[in-house]
């Protein structure tokens, strides 16, 4: 098998949203679009006001423990009913976990069918065969961001 490497100058920012037959089809609501609820004000018995002085958080990322974990991407629709009978037909297999992630790219609602996540890039590569030889699927092995 060959890997090809590329790269990019600029990605999509991509906001991944789980989808089963419940969830209802909506587009996935961006950070920035979230509402916070307002802090509750505790009553006090003093008529004194003591404001804390505004603490800078770094803008470091949380380092992640535990290591890389993978996904087997089997397919990609922007039919959510074609990605939900491609996973009930996977789920039969017993191979692993199939789920579906909801992205948007241009504004357009994509389902992507997965298997796992797995613990190590071997692993993925047996399951990759596995369906491969039970139902002719070349899947993509992805570094799962999650």
């Amino acid at each position: 098998m060959i890997e090809l490497e590329a790269s990019t100058d600029a990605l999509p920012e991509l906001e991944a949203r789980f989808v089963d037959e419940k969830t209802p089809e909506q587009k996935p609501v961006k950070e920035a679009e979230q509402t916070e609820p307002a802090p509750a004000v505790a009553k006090s018995t003093t008529t004194a006001k003591v404001e804390q002085p505004a603490v800078e958080q770094p803008a470091v990322e949380p380092k992640r423990v535990g290591g890389d974990s993978w996904v087997l991407q089997v397919g990609s629709y922007q039919d959510r009913q074609k990605a939900l009978v491609q996973r009930d037909k996977l789920r039969k297999s017993n191979i692993a976990a199939v789920f579906i992630e909801q992205f948007e790219i241009d504004n357009k609602a994509i389902y992507r069918v997965r298997l796992g996540p797995f613990i190590n890039r071997d692993q993925t590569r047996v399951a990759q065969n596995k369906i491969k030889a039970k139902h002719d699927i070349d899947g993509i092995i992805m570094k799962y961001e999650r």
